[in-house]
């Protein structure tokens, strides 16, 4: 007669003492197994809690190199923008040297990846603009159009970091 998962009970011909001996002996089958898998699932955990750690010390360094990236490419719009200071308090003009700071600033932004959108006459796009104002527009053609822009966006790719800030042309309806 069989009760559940290998554990068998006395049989007539069995007497209590063997009945009881191969009892112990699953028992003991048993705790060993349980011991191995209770191993076995310490050390996943260990291997796991050691690979989260370790993952998330790598993503903190990867942050910190891109720190540095970032710090060493920004270095020469830095340089152009002390320039252009010094330049200006020599009676030089400050359009002209805040035009390179500018230009050297999209080309380290143009190398992360990043662009800046949004000029007046795009038609609108709730993705891309946030329309802090409206105004007539001068045509009917102009009706959903970009007027003014307050804050250039910027994307990477498909991923809009931010929307650009501007007033739309929109009709009254």
């Amino acid at each position: 007669m069989q009760q559940s998962d290998d554990v068998e009970f006395e049989q007539e011909d069995e007497s209590p003492a063997d009945s009881l001996k191969k009892f112990r002996e699953k028992l003991s089958k048993c705790v060993e197994e349980k011991q191995t898998y209770l191993d076995g699932w310490q050390r996943a955990k260990a291997d796991f809690v050691n690979a989260k750690r370790d993952f998330e010390a790598r993503l903190s360094s990867a942050r910190e190199d891109g720190k540095d990236v970032l710090a060493g490419e920004l270095g020469p719009v830095v340089d152009a923008l002390d320039a252009a200071l010094v330049s200006a308090g020599k009676g030089g003009t400050v359009a002209e040297g805040v035009k390179n700071i500018a230009s050297q600033l999209f080309s380290v932004l143009k190398k992360a990846g990043i662009e800046a959108f949004g000029e007046a006459g795009d038609t609108v796009d709730p993705r891309l603009h946030e329309a802090i104002g409206t105004k007539p527009p001068p045509s009917q053609s102009d009706d959903h159009t970009v007027a003014k822009v307050h804050q250039r966006g910027l994307k990477r790719g498909d991923h809009i970091i931010r929307p650009a800030t501007v007033t739309i042309y929109q009709s009254e309806q």
